[in-house]
């Protein structure tokens, strides 16, 4: 069975009376904020013997406080812990380091560390110590979760010198909420980075089913969150699990957004960005459209999810085919007209060797051109890829983890650069293009958040262009002339390719660079943020710019 386990650290300080107090316990006057914990914990839920309380102790604390001083008649909190009869052994750990260098701060975690056991539930006293104290709780608790698999009731501290004077009550802080803000933001960053919600699961199942059932502590808001993390585990499931018709419909991301719009967020306002980091990463997806094959292969690519990726891309392009030529893409039959004259085109088999059902229909497409061998040689490298996966590498010429990586990703820019385009101006697959976007800028695409990263994959591959460094003295024939300078590495850039050019920075430079882009006929965009301004305690102000949309610049030139 589990152990509950109390650790604190005893100070060298000479500590005064007071009487402690947190959610309607008050303890009797102590010297000891451990005395006036474990009351409060042992009065919150039974301890047995198999649970155990650890103080750790320099040789200064055992001296000062941990031991009786006969000479002053002072009683130490060994005698003070038993007399209070605890059903379970106080243990120390003793002759502990100041904590004075890296090394001894790393004796004092081993140590501590040690006395754990495998499942340990953890109630932590951060009252007295060094500075660095908080912070080897917080490692502490995350290492013994991962290789102890231990958990965290209360993280706690008597705060003796915000005291009411009068009554001489000092309370008991709660620090848990910080610890578990922690671990939500663990849980957050390992499906944003890897797509992985199990953390989340278990996070919401522990925090919400208590809430839950309690009716009142039950709330609507906390049951749209269940929903939410329920609506959004459905979908990533389905990324997980290749489910192209769940990922195409997205009927639980947007059930998942309408339950988080409903929560009112005061209750988890801390969550609340993180939310929102999780919210960012799947902006890409769009409700209910075949693009979300193509996007999902992207998704799962950029989680390193290598096999989904391979078989979403494969089964996206046969989808958005189907779909460009006014097909059933969920019909088997005509699923496999696209998938012959894939195959026709790549092998120029001639029209007397088809093995077709709709011979017609296949010279229609044919004929289109808009299939072209480009395409379908890729569309087929991408089922050598999937076989490859399939078999485990089990066969001749099996491709090495960096060459399937590389192959999948040349697969999905290619088809990428096809089927991406913006909802308003969707070219036809004859006119495809490579798109291009020039950032022109100070602020490379590396430096983008998840936002503007999202917005930006509509206008295609992100090429960086340096902004040039302005000279204050400079005069308006050097600044033209410059400008001439970069449009000339414009056009080599976006030469062959449907370009659009994002700039910002110094504004003659600016307005000279966009006469000359629009005069040649390039769509130029500006990134437009909103300011967050937060008055900081000490009365100055903190700016800050979050990504809102990209914007078109009017034409100047004409």
């Amino acid at each position: 069975m589990a152990r509950k386990v109390f650790i604190s650290v005893l100070g060298a300080g000479r500590y005064s009376e007071c009487r402690y107090a947190k959610d309607g316990f008050t303890s009797e006057p102590m010297r000891f904020i451990q005395e006036a914990t474990l009351q409060m914990l042992q009065s919150q839920g039974s301890w047995g013997s198999d649970d155990a309380a650890y103080i750790l102790l320099t040789d200064g604390a055992s001296k000062a406080n941990w031991n009786d001083d006969s000479a002053s008649e002072t009683v130490g909190l060994r005698t003070r812990l038993e007399a209070m009869g605890l059903p379970f052994a106080v243990n120390t750990v003793e002759h502990l380091p100041l904590g004075n260098n890296e090394t001894e701060i790393w004796e004092i975690f081993t140590r501590t560390y040690e006395q754990l056991q495998c499942g340990d539930t953890l109630y932590i006293d951060v009252t007295h110590g060094f500075r660095y104290l908080p912070m080897l709780v917080v490692s502490l608790v995350n290492y013994s979760r991962f290789l102890k698999n231990t958990s965290v009731a209360c993280i706690t501290y008597g705060n003796w010198e915000s005291r009411d004077k009068s009554t001489n009550i000092a309370p008991i802080i709660d620090l848990t909420s910080l610890s578990a803000l922690l671990e939500w933001n663990y849980a957050a960053g390992q499906f944003v980075d890897n797509g992985d919600i199990v953390p989340l699961q278990k996070l919401s199942k522990a925090v919400i089913a208590p809430i839950m059932r309690n009716a009142e502590t039950r709330r609507s808001e906390v049951g749209e969150l269940d929903k939410y993390l329920s609506s959004l585990t459905r979908f990533i499931d389905a990324l997980r699990n290749c489910r192209g018709k769940d990922v195409i419909s997205c009927a639980d991301l947007s059930a998942a957004q309408k339950s988080f719009e409903k929560m009112e967020k005061d209750f988890i306002a801390p969550l609340v960005p993180l939310f929102d980091r999780i919210a960012a990463s799947l902006l890409p997806f769009t409700a209910a459209n075949s693009l979300n094959a193509i996007i999902a292969a992207r998704w799962c690519f950029d989680r390193s999810m290598y096999q989904q990726a391979a078989t979403f891309l494969r089964e996206g392009v046969v989808t958005m085919l189907c779909e460009h030529y006014g097909f059933d893409f969920n019909a088997r039959k005509q699923r496999e007209i696209v998938e012959n004259v894939l195959y026709i085109v790549k092998e120029n088999v001639c029209e007397e060797e088809w093995r077709v059902d709709d011979c017609a229909k296949v010279k229609e497409i044919i004929a289109d051109g808009s299939i072209s061998k480009d395409i379908a040689d890729k569309y087929h490298a991408l089922g050598e890829i999937r076989n490859d996966f399939n078999h485990s590498g089990m066969r001749e010429k099996a491709l090495s983890p960096d060459r399937l990586k590389k192959n999948i990703a040349v697969a999905l820019e290619a088809f990428e650069t096809v089927f991406l385009h913006s909802a308003d101006e969707r070219p036809t697959m004859s006119d495809v293009t490579r798109r291009v976007l020039l950032n022109i800028s100070n602020h490379p695409s590396s430096t983008w958040n998840e936002e503007q990263m999202a917005a930006a994959v509509s206008f295609g591959e992100i090429v960086d262009v340096p902004f040039p460094v302005i000279d204050e003295t400079a005069e308006s024939a050097d600044v033209q002339a410059l400008a001439d300078e970069y449009l000339v590495k414009v056009r080599a850039l976006a030469d062959g390719c449907q370009a659009t050019i994002h700039i910002m920075g110094e504004q003659t430079f600016l307005y000279s660079m966009l006469y000359r882009l629009q005069h040649d006929g390039y769509r130029c965009i500006a990134s437009t943020t909103k300011r967050i301004v937060d008055v900081m305690p000490d009365g100055s102000r903190k700016v800050t710019f979050c990504f809102s949309r990209f914007r078109e610049y009017e034409n100047l030139a004409f």
